[in-house]
């Protein structure tokens, strides 16, 4: 049995890496059309004066501060902001050794994508009007791809990782538990895979001394231009669990080298924000029995309020084989019968970011740290004391009452979506439980083609705080992501992300109120 090895690796590092600075620096502010609204995430682009070549990019932070190192000469500066048209800023002119201070405000220039039909083809033909779907959508993912490869002036983020490896026969049915390994660390880019270059080269699978490499791409590798130039794109239109996105589906063109593994895939964009959001793929080539089992993986991309783009889960699905038979042998060292390919079991090797924090702020909680921290309050509510046992009484009270409430609310309803409870504590630092805090939920849910163009609603659900700190937020929706706040008076808590995964019915998350400047 030959040995598997995962290549979309960790790039989680002790400390930041350095970059040589230009002499000359622009800085400010950028804002969004009502010049106080700051404008996070926002890609700025530094040209030739004839816009035909990149020279730099950079990305704003949060509250819009962008730091962009320039020559000393005339360039172009563009804004791209995902779901919208681009920004021309205007042209800048730094003297040797100049440190300019200016502030930009982005027009508003939205894009509306309406659905459209297509038809399979060989040669990636299109009807008419998809070729300029074709180009919005995936521009649009170059931005949300490109935004996770940047660095925000406040540097990279403190990020916990954890991969997991789980064995499954064929029919998907678990021959064992998973085993778990943890990394944190500062990073800009929680994975990454090969470079682009040497993909091509090696393929997505390729025998690596004692192991089968398995690879999966990352942004650098789809913002490529060796991927664009040897993959084919078409529109898709969302349906059951997609539904309220579109897709772009690729697939490679021309011939390839003998033995070099490609791939095939869709890449799944929300409509509502016109944000990359999954990258499901599968491996083209593989010989047979492998062809037939659904070999490849994903990766999700996250966006959070503030602009923060990152990949946020990858899975790498690989076959643990051997050869049978073949091992008679003649007189002269022959085989009398050629070994036969047997898949013994999948091995599903899956990555997940837990949590991402800036200074001493979480400003985004993973699925599975939510899942590990309610197995802790599910087993230890006998052995708590003091506070703990009270916030543990009231969980099981809360989640008792929740449980009840979306019972009723499911009953109402001919085809009731699975919900979940978001519960925790709102402290002030460095541990004082705040009572009277209101705590307030945000996400878009119920996406709808109305005639040529699609809809949606945005949904809020608001909690106070009970004398201990306790929360409890229920009928909330599982796998979207939710935006969580607390605020009482002049003091809120940052924007705290999560998503309860499907299998989930609840999730924990703490907040931490701070005066507001």
């Amino acid at each position: 049995m030959r040995r598997l090895l995962p290549a979309l690796v960790l790039a989680i590092s002790s400390a930041a890496a350095g970059r040589a600075a230009s002499a000359q620096q622009l800085s400010g502010v950028l804002t969004l059309r009502d010049g106080a609204s700051p404008a996070g995430g926002v890609i700025l682009v530094v040209e030739s004066p004839r816009g035909d070549s990149v020279l730099s990019r950079s990305i704003t932070a949060p509250d819009g501060r962008f730091v962009v190192r320039l020559p000393a000469r005339e360039v172009r500066l563009r804004a791209l902001r995902i779901g919208h048209r681009p920004t021309f800023l205007g042209t800048v002119h730094l003297a040797e050794g100049e440190r300019r201070v200016t502030d930009f405000r982005l027009a508003d220039a939205p894009i509306v994508l309406t659905a459209v039909t297509t038809r399979a083809a060989a040669r990636c033909e299109l009807v008419a009007g998809a070729g300029v779907q074709v180009a919005d959508l995936f521009e649009e993912t170059r931005k949300t791809l490109l935004a996770s490869l940047l660095t925000s002036p406040d540097g990279p983020a403190a990020v916990r990782v954890v991969v997991s490896d789980q064995l499954t026969d064929l029919s998907g049915e678990s021959l064992g538990p998973p085993r778990r390994r943890v990394r944190s660390g500062l990073t800009a880019k929680p994975f990454r895979s090969l470079p682009p270059g040497l993909l091509a080269v090696v393929g997505y699978v390729s025998p690596e001394g004692d192991f089968t490499v398995y690879r999966a791409p990352d942004a650098a590798v789809i913002l490529s231009e060796s991927f664009a130039a040897t993959h084919c794109l078409q529109v898709a239109e969302g349906r059951g669990a997609r539904a309220g996105m579109i897709g772009l589906n690729f697939r490679p063109v021309g011939r390839a080298q003998r033995d070099i593994i490609r791939i095939r895939g869709t890449l799944w964009i929300e409509r509502a924000s016109l944000e990359l959001q999954l990258l499901e793929y599968e491996y083209v080539g593989l010989p047979s029995p492998l062809d037939r089992l659904g070999l490849g993986g994903n990766v999700a991309f996250t966006r959070l309020d503030d602009g923060m783009v990152f990949e946020s889960a990858w899975e790498i699905r690989m076959p643990r084989t051997a050869l049978r038979g073949g091992s008679d042998r003649t007189a002269l060292g022959l085989p009398v019968a050629q070994p036969t390919l047997v898949v013994e079991a999948i091995q599903r090797t899956r990555g997940d970011v837990l949590s991402i924090s800036r200074g001493e702020s979480p400003v985004y909680v993973g699925a599975t740290a939510l899942d590990d921290s309610l197995r802790a309050v599910d087993l230890g509510v006998r052995a708590a004391t003091g506070a703990d046992a009270e916030f543990l009484s009231d969980t099981v009270s809360a989640l008792g009452r929740c449980a009840d409430e979306i019972e009723r609310l499911a009953a109402r309803s001919a085809a009731p979506e699975p919900r979940a409870t978001i519960y925790g504590v709102v402290s002030e630092a460095p541990s004082t439980r705040v009572e009277g805090a209101t705590v307030n939920a945000t996400w878009k849910e119920n996406f709808k083609l109305v005639g040529a163009t699609w809809s949606w609603i945005d949904r809020a659900r608001s909690a106070v705080t009970a004398e201990d700190g306790f929360y409890a937020l229920c009928d909330t929706p599982r796998q979207q992501l939710v935006t969580l706040q607390a605020t009482k008076g002049d003091r809120r808590s940052n924007k705290l992300a999560l998503r309860v995964p499907m299998e989930q019915a609840r999730a924990r998350a703490d907040l931490t109120l701070r005066t507001t400047p």
